[in-house]
């Protein structure tokens, strides 16, 4: 299911910033974290609801970040392919924080939600 609300469209460029912050030596303002967090707040509490374009959205950055981190890793062999595998998930273990956030936020509503309609949330 597509879901185009544009703060969804807002939160992919977001989640993307949060992603690459860590590579990029980018710090995240508490002001920016919180807005987006109060973004994802209200796309799963509020009147109009999107958790689940608010998920799908998620999951797509997500992977096209991954895909574009593995075409980091190809081509390399040995010694060259253990460093950037280390850096990489050096910034994944950093990066991971912040998605966890976001996806307990997820969590507490949008599951919930899911479990109250009894639809399946596997």
């Amino acid at each position: 299911q597509k879901d185009d609300d544009d703060r969804l469209k807002d939160l992919d460029i977001k989640f993307d910033n949060i992603l690459c912050a860590v590579e990029k030596n980018i710090q995240t303002s508490y002001k920016e974290w919180m807005t987006m967090y109060d973004t994802c707040h209200k796309l799963c509490t509020g009147q109009e609801r999107h958790e689940e374009g608010l998920y799908g959205h998620a999951a797509k950055v997500l992977k096209d970040h991954v895909q574009t981190r593995l075409a980091k890793l190809k081509g390399k062999k040995g010694e060259d392919l253990l460093k950037t595998y280390r850096d990489l998930f050096s910034v994944y273990k950093t990066s991971s924080k912040s998605i966890a956030k976001i996806a307990h936020t997820l969590a507490r509503f949008w599951i919930v939600a899911q479990k109250g309609a009894k639809k399946d949330v596997k």
